[in-house]
């Protein structure tokens, strides 16, 4: 197996996509990439197609303008017939010229344009039916070209020149613009005057498809009469390789690539692609990978595209990458599996057996790529290894020699995988089963067998000297065998693929160390541990389309390429040609959608956002590069970059209210890219609006201002209320003032009369004492009046009589008087009968009791007037007290007050 450079491999991976240079590739078929009519929402034929400086491309279809990024497309409607023409003026400006219509369109935030008609007859019913194919700015004018006339726009102005005759087609070169006339020959324009630059030879009409302006001199592309040159006046046919070609295929679209080439598109055989003396460097049509042979519009993008616009499709040539594919379209040598240049010989080994072709002729030109199959080598070829002079071939069937005349069987063994050589001598060969040693004798090689104990299908054999071998054992392990001076293994280390994260893990050898690649990391030997360490991620081979996985390698061919197995043939990468870097454009911000689970938005310009709409994804991306490595930040959401990653979008979900700025960062050969920031405010939620806040604010100031006045009409009702009891109060104040009186009044009069008659009661008292008392007196003086009237009228006997007298005082003065008690009985008798009724078993002596109780007189006094002990009218009154069936808290006094 030839050894390959990784430096080689790394260069590819970064710079496929990104550099263009002064030529393209020559061998094979640069990356293709076709797009059918489904792809870009059935827009119909492209008839025009420009790129602005930000990488995004714009085609004049059928349906109106087509934009695309290299990931999605977008149709903008504007004039009602067939898109002819475009021209970008900058990033937010695009004038086009349509059926009846021609006009210009400005961008509208992030992803929107609007038109503007500037035609005055775009509404005219008088049969004009004009069509605008050209499109072109002369310093401050804008020309619009139908095959009637020029219209020159310069601000609001609009000028109108009329053809000579009937215009064919227009074209610009540098600053100069041409317009060929049907009849009456070319023309040029500068802006004021039409100035005829030649008449058509022999007066006949030409079809002129293109025109290169070559410092004094004109290249003139017809449709099917050739080419020619124009000098000095003088008109020359150009009689170049690729003449007969385009005069057989009928030219359509023509367009200068990086002034060094020209593409011309035909009617009937697709592209061809040439330098400037003509010689065919690339030709694509139907047969070849492009979808049509009809190439309606051709333009070759800064980032080194080629973009083809077909009757059906549109398709885009990568002129600038470094890879190229010979491919098998037609089945005739099938996938290729390994490859050998010696000198101007190419070996191709596929799956169906041995091809070549001489280095020079694996040109795509218009005859095409030819591999021839050398006889005898049919079958599945495994490697090929130079060994001197000879070269050797590993085929299904053993091991062969290569020579002019064929194919010569060394030995006869199922399936020679790979091989290497030790010396000049000896030649070591892995098969479907272990290593066989062959050793040259004389001219003869002669087996000199197997190299025990290495078993197992060996993929690859790499020598590392004379005495060390490695060896590829695929789902199994690297074997490190080291052999004895007779070559036989001595002894030998296995290193398992379980230790490799990845999948096919593959050998590689270069001047420094061993190393080993997967599907996911490199390793490489590590002497002193005696094992394969990681040293980073595997590069992606992307660019490679329908590369072979199970190789995670390739091959050198000479000194500038490398040999990548696919399926359908091969793929070559040129790590030689004399390159310059493009700038890249600048990082786009392509769509900002707002979502939920039940709905999505788009926004076209400032992204404010619905709270309920809190989930936000943002779409970015570098056009038309698709190897770029992306990193974001969301100023506000997060506080370090993202990881780095190819992926072109990212999703914020459930973003607090609140403003964000969101920034995206790419990664290209030539550093960081970074994005301008874009502003996102997610707005609060419904009830958190400004809005809201401005309606509670006014409903609690007309709140406010409402309860005021209900409290006001209240108050003034309140207050009339009040009022009016404060006159009904005050009038009955007054009646309350004037019953107080009278009621203080009674209450005195009242108080005076239960004083007078306590008085009365009293004086009563008296009145009965005295009265008792006089009567006493007065009786007994009479008595004694009488008696002494007796003695001294008889004065028989006067001690007798004196004794008598004597006898009387003193009976007088014990006998009972019950005179006062009756006439207390008296005064009382409604009270004594009340209290009877009430308590029966009350005795006189209770009645009598209880009305001199009632009278106020103390236990004394009631002593004196019953002649009993003051102790005695204590204990009638507890007694009356039961009686009278009071609790001891009750006054009895109060009790018979009441009564």
């Amino acid at each position: 197996m030839m050894r390959i450079s990784s430096f080689f491999v790394g260069w590819l991976l970064v710079c496929v996509h990104l550099l263009f240079g002064q030529k393209f590739p020559e061998k094979g078929l640069p990356p293709l990439q076709n797009y059918t009519p489904e792809a870009y929402a059935q827009a119909g034929k492209v008839w025009g197609i420009q790129s602005s400086k930000n990488g995004l491309v714009y085609f004049a279809t059928d349906k109106g303008l087509l934009e695309f990024d290299g990931l999605r497309w977008r149709r903008f409607a504007g004039s009602k017939g067939f898109t002819r023409s475009l021209l970008i003026a900058n990033d937010s400006l695009i004038y086009t010229g349509a059926d009846k219509d021609f006009g210009y369109w400005k961008r509208e935030g992030l992803q929107g344009f609007t038109y503007q008609s500037c035609y005055p007859f775009r509404e005219s019913t008088k049969g004009l039916n004009e069509e605008f194919w050209g499109v072109y700015k002369l310093e401050d004018e804008i020309v619009f070209t139908s095959f009637d006339n020029l219209y020159i726009m310069k601000g609001e102005q609009l000028t109108k020149i009329a053809a000579p005759s009937r215009f064919s087609r227009s074209f610009q070169s540098g600053t100069m613009l041409f317009l060929a006339d049907e009849s009456e020959g070319l023309y040029q324009f500068d802006g004021f005057n039409l100035t005829k630059v030649f008449d058509y030879p022999g007066k006949q009409p030409w079809q002129i498809m293109g025109i290169d302006q070559r410092g004094q001199s004109l290249f003139i592309v017809t449709r099917d009469q050739g080419l020619y040159e124009y000098t000095d006046g003088k008109l020359t046919r150009l009689l170049q390789e690729v003449s007969p070609y385009l005069k057989q295929g009928q030219v359509f679209s023509f367009t200068t690539i990086e002034d060094e080439h020209y593409a011309f598109g035909t009617i009937l055989d697709g592209v061809y692609i040439t330098d400037h003396d003509g010689r065919v460097i690339q030709h694509l049509n139907k047969q070849k990978g492009i979808l049509n042979n009809t190439v309606l519009s051709l333009h070759y993008s800064p980032q080194g595209s080629l973009w083809l616009g077909m009757d059906f499709g549109v398709s885009v040539l990568y002129m600038s990458s470094e890879v190229s594919y010979v491919l098998d379209e037609q089945g005739v040598f099938g996938t290729g599996q390994t490859a050998l240049l010696n000198e101007d010989d190419f070996y191709l080994g596929t799956n169906q057996g041995l091809y070549y072709s001489k280095w020079g002729e694996l040109k795509n030109d218009a005859s095409g790529i030819s591999l021839s199959l050398i006889p005898g080598s049919a079958g599945q070829v495994w490697a090929l290894h130079r060994m001197g002079d000879v070269i050797w071939c590993g085929h299904d069937q053993g091991l062969f020699q290569i020579s002019p005349r064929g194919m010569s069987p060394i030995f006869r063994e199922e399936g020679v995988l790979s091989m290497t050589s030790l010396n000049d001598d000896y030649l070591v060969t892995g098969t479907y089963n272990g290593l066989s040693l062959f050793h040259r004798k004389g001219v003869k090689w002669v087996f000199e067998g197997k190299l025990p104990p290495i078993q197992g299908a060996c993929s690859q054999v790499i020598a590392e000297g004379d005495s060390l071998l490695w060896i590829n054992i695929p789902n199994f392990g690297v074997i490190k065998a080291t052999l004895k001076a007779d070559f036989r293994v001595e002894k030998q280390r296995i290193y398992i693929f379980e230790n490799i994260e990845g999948e096919n893990p593959w050998l590689q050898q270069d001047s420094t160390s061993i190393h080993l690649h997967s599907s996911l990391f490199s390793y490489t030997y590590n002497t002193a541990q005696d094992s394969f360490l990681q040293v980073g991620p595997r590069e992606s081979l992307a660019p490679i389309v329908n590369r072979v996985t199970a190789i995670w390698g390739g091959l050198t061919l000479g000194e500038s390429f490398l040999f990548f197995p696919v399926y359908n043939g091969f793929a070559l990468y040129n790590n030689t040609p004399q390159l310059t870097r493009s700038q890249l454009p600048d990082i786009l911000i392509r769509r900002v959608s707002a979502f939920n689970n039940d709905t999505s938005i788009t926004f076209n310009q400032a992204v404010v956002v619905p709270y309920h709409l809190n989930n936000i994804r943002i779409e970015f991306l570098i056009p038309h590069q698709d190897q770029m490595r992306y990193r974001y930040q969301l100023v506000n959401f997060q506080d370090s970059w993202s990881e780095w990653s190819t992926q072109p979008s990212r999703d914020f979900l459930h973003l607090p209210e609140g403003d964000y700025e969101f920034i995206v960062e790419a990664q290209g050969p030539d550093g960081y890219i970074q994005s301008d920031p874009l502003n996102i405010s997610i707005r609060p939620p419904w009830y958190r609006q400004w809005y809201i806040f401005l309606c509670l604010a006014l409903i609690i100031a007309g709140s406010y201002f409402l309860q005021r006045w209900r409290s006001r009409r209240k108050l003034n009702h309140l207050k009339a209320q009040l009022k009016a009891k404060e006159q009904e109060a005050e009038e009955k104040q007054a009646v309350a003032l004037e019953q107080e009186k009278l009621v203080q009044t009674q209450q005195r009069l009242e108080g005076e009369i239960a004083d007078l008659k306590k008085r009365l009661r009293s004086k009563t008292v008296e009145l009965a004492k005295k009265g008792k008392e006089n009567e006493d007196k007065n009786r007994l003086l009479q008595t004694l009046k009488d008696k002494i009237n007796t003695i001294e009228s008889q004065s028989d006997d006067p001690g007798r009589r004196w004794a008598e007298m004597s006898r009387l005082l003193k009976n007088k003065m014990g006998s009972e008087d019950h005179t006062f008690e009756m006439q207390i009985d008296e005064l009382n008798q409604d009270f004594q009968r009340r209290l009877k009724a009430d308590y029966p078993a009350l005795t006189t002596y209770d009645l009598r009791l209880a009305a001199y109780l009632k009278m106020g007189l103390s236990s004394r006094e009631i002593a004196e007037l019953l002649n009993v002990l003051p102790s005695s009218i204590n204990v009638s009154r507890s007694r009356l007290r039961k009686k009278l069936n009071l609790e001891a808290e009750v006054d009895l006094y109060e009790f018979l007050i009441e009564v």
